[in-house]
């Protein structure tokens, strides 16, 4: 078993395939931190950082990420942009 360690990270990066905000306390092992520490995409997280809260955990969509997209249009299907164009199906 690998050690974790939990970094604060210092600009948006992608943790386990979620794309994660800075600012965002996440654990990782040891070998994605310290690519996220040399690279200085993070620091080491002290003990005011990790009583955040959960809505800091990479998954945990903040409350304006799950909002309905305004942009909701469905795009066409084949058979309805044939139909648009004067052509039939």
């Amino acid at each position: 078993m690998s050690k974790t360690f939990k970094v604060k990270l210092s600009s948006a990066v992608v943790v386990g395939g979620v794309p994660t905000r800075a600012g965002s306390v996440v654990e990782v092992d040891e070998t994605m931190a310290r690519r996220l520490l040399d690279n200085g995409k993070a620091e080491l997280a002290t003990a005011a950082d990790v009583d955040v809260g959960p809505s800091d955990e990479p998954g945990t969509p903040d409350e304006s990420e799950t909002a309905t997209p305004k942009n909701n249009r469905a795009k066409p299907k084949a058979a309805d942009a044939a139909q648009s164009n004067g052509e039939a199906k």
